[in-house]
């Protein structure tokens, strides 16, 4: 196995089809959704994370979007981690552990703070590697949080209040 990370601008449109394939494993949208939800919310220097087999074949996927966030008062440059996903055949195998283990790495060595938002059934799996969950009722956001859990990596401080500004990740 091997990881590579890729800035969105500089994505083929081979590369742009494999995410959309993994993604579409993982919710099932179609490929033009899939296409359509990339060219919407993808932005030029946002960056993509690939798990790629012996074989080549892309067998898992995150992204980090930039994002603009209040902490505490404080302003700073996030990372909203976004659509991570494993390939359907590869499930169950430890990718998806593999993956969350890279985008740790990542977020180590280059100190970022990045933020996720997940289903309740997936925090146990994200709190595994670290990820602390931040209580609902301090985070502001543009879009809906109904049912959905926030969690942070990163950040060594406690957070009063947060503030997430522009579209969903």
């Amino acid at each position: 196995m091997h990881i590579e990370t890729v800035i969105h601008k500089n994505l083929e449109a081979r590369l742009i089809d494999e995410i959309c394939i993994i993604k579409d494993d993982s919710w099932q949208h179609g490929m033009a959704n899939q296409k359509k939800w990339l060219d919407e919310n993808v932005a030029a220097e946002d960056i993509h994370l690939l798990i790629r087999n012996n074989k080549n074949n892309l067998i898992g996927y995150a992204n980090f979007a930039h994002r603009n966030a209040v902490i505490n008062q404080g302003k700073y440059q996030v990372f909203g981690l976004g659509n991570v996903c494993v390939a359907a055949e590869f499930k169950g195998k430890g990718i998806g552990a593999e993956l969350m283990s890279s985008i740790n790495n990542e977020i180590n060595s280059k100190g970022y703070i990045v933020i996720l938002h997940c289903k309740e059934d997936l925090e146990s799996f994200y709190s595994k590697f670290g990820w602390e969950i931040i209580d609902r009722s301090l985070i502001v956001t543009e879009y809906n949080l109904d049912n959905i859990w926030t969690m942070i990596q990163g950040l060594n401080t406690r957070i009063d209040s947060l503030t997430i500004q522009g579209i969903a990740f």
